[in-house]
């Protein structure tokens, strides 16, 4: 009698996973824009994203397509979950993601040390701020405390010359722009015109 010995031999074929593949997220910098892309493996048609848990950085969102862009708005370390879906898989990880600070901005000036009126004029002068400004803008109201108007912005120098309607009060400040990044208001000087 002959025997035949059949062996079977059976093999399966995992099933591609959904896997985030974009590992960690770049550093970014208060200010600057940011923007990156998360990217994946396996996870089918109608891939969509979300953040289930943590958050973003302030300034910066994740739109359905994995995209994250913005400005980051403040400094720190900021951890977020991320999930990705597709057709019948899914796949989630945690980011840490670091924003540096950024360029400090100019220093404050002083309050302008003088606002001199002449016939529809009045015309202001402070000392520069240091380190030097890119340029400088002029803020007015007719209310101490304001709210305040940019009037002039792009100034290269510690004065300005504003002109106004005559017999009206106004008070100003001013502000020292270094690299985009503008400073918070100097302390307020108030003038009339003649």
């Amino acid at each position: 009698m002959k025997y035949t010995i059949l062996f079977l031999m059976f093999s399966t074929c995992a099933l591609a996973q959904c896997a985030i593949t974009t590992v960690a997220l770049p550093r970014g910098k208060v200010g600057a824009a940011y923007f990156t892309a998360i990217t994946t493996r396996g996870c089918g048609t109608g891939l969509s994203f979300s953040t289930p848990g943590g958050a973003l950085p302030s300034g910066l969102l994740m739109d359905n397509t994995g995209k994250i862009s913005g400005t980051p708005t403040q400094n720190g370390w900021f951890w977020t979950k991320v999930a990705a879906k597709g057709s019948g898989s899914a796949a989630t990880i945690v980011y840490w993601t670091e924003i540096a600070p950024g360029t400090p901005p100019a220093a404050t000036p002083r309050a302008p040390a003088s606002a001199s009126g002449v016939k529809h004029e009045i015309k202001l002068t402070w000392d520069a701020s240091v380190p030097a400004p890119s340029s400088y803008s002029a803020y007015r109201a007719i209310s101490p405390g304001g709210p305040y108007e940019r009037v002039a912005s792009g100034i290269p120098a510690p004065a300005w010359t504003d002109s106004v309607t005559g017999g009206t009060t106004y008070y100003y400040v001013v502000t020292a722009v270094k690299d985009g990044v503008e400073s918070i208001c100097s302390n307020e000087v108030k003038a009339v015109a003649p």
